[in-house]
């Protein structure tokens, strides 16, 4: 099978065969405690750093007045705001607990899901603030080749280190995939809330039924959604290349990348729409890529269970 069709195999939601699995599948890293604990701190260090200096960038971007009017500024009330990206996180970070709560025959470690949570969210404050000022009517052509590209480099990032003998098949790519994915999206999601804040147009610009916020609420819950989707898909194809081709080339980043691509665009033309019409259609995408990936997913644990890991032969960490 060519690797065309294995790429828009996934995107079906059809998983590549794996005949026989390579060693790969049985690999395992042991990491010590201290070491488990700094990579956790790695992960929580860069989410912060990653929301400080997006608020930073985002005021450089826009001008030191607006961060000035943010921290001091009490004329206009930021409490709904805050609630309305809360709200907003609650479908994608279920999203992810059920590809965390899919992974049970050998379960990632929380240390590096962590890490590249704080990866994933690193990327985005380098991207989001930079999307959000761009010319509106470049954003679906620009943003998704921005968060993509940066994306799928973060999961490079786990694929050239030491730490990849952690990824031994395709579920366990899409798990890291998902993780960078969320990392990226809670950035990415403050900076579009911080910028609705500021700017009470965009807010109205987005409004569902009349309501401002809840359409924003909407639009970044299915945005962020997408994100972890899209990066997971594409570590599925990598995970799937390491374990059937015992390691991952350069060659085979390309199609992670068209992956990532594939999903990201085709969730942000949508919003070239009206903002009812554009929640409507990415919600039926979302849908369509849920059911694909919840198909993947429970092929990925039928190999598993093929491999032994339900019978005990996984390589998971002491």
């Amino acid at each position: 099978m060519g690797r065309l069709s294995q790429v828009l195999g996934i995107l079906a939601g059809r998983k590549p065969p794996v005949p026989r699995p390579t060693d790969i599948a049985y690999e395992k890293l042991e990491v010590r405690p201290r070491t488990a604990m700094a990579m956790v701190m790695v992960g929580v260090v860069l989410l912060a750093v990653a929301v400080a200096a997006s608020a930073v960038m985002f005021g450089g971007v826009n001008s030191a007045e607006a961060l000035v009017s943010l921290l001091f500024d009490q004329s206009t009330s930021m409490a709904p705001y805050v609630a309305a990206f809360l709200a907003s996180l609650v479908p994608p970070l279920l999203v992810l607990a059920w590809v965390l709560r899919t992974d049970k025959y050998e379960p990632e470690p929380k240390y590096l899901i962590i890490a590249m949570f704080g990866v994933g969210a690193a990327m985005s404050a380098f991207a989001s603030p930079i999307v959000v000022f761009s010319d509106a009517s470049l954003t679906p052509l620009l943003a998704p080749i921005m968060y993509e590209v940066l994306k799928v480099a973060g999961l490079t990032m786990l694929f050239t280190s030491r730490y990849v003998k952690e990824v031994n098949d395709h579920l366990d790519g899409f798990v890291y995939g998902a993780a960078v994915g969320a990392g990226f999206a809670v950035v990415n999601s403050a900076v579009a809330f911080l910028n609705a804040y500021l700017t009470p147009d965009v807010a109205r610009g987005l409004s569902l039924f009349g309501v401002p916020v809840a359409g924003l609420v909407a639009s970044q819950a299915l945005t962020s959604t997408f994100h972890i989707l899209s990066t997971g898909l594409a570590g599925f194809w990598l995970g799937y290349v390491r374990v059937a081709e015992n390691g991952v080339s350069g060659r085979d980043m390309g199609p992670a990348l068209v992956i990532a691509l594939a999903v990201g665009y085709l969730s942000t033309l949508p919003t070239m729409l009206d903002a009812t019409m554009s929640v409507a259609v990415r919600a039926v995408l979302a849908t369509y890529f849920l059911f694909a990936a919840g198909r993947l997913l429970r092929a990925a644990l039928m190999d598993e269970v093929a491999w032994g890991y339900a019978a005990g032969r996984a390589p998971v960490e002491a």
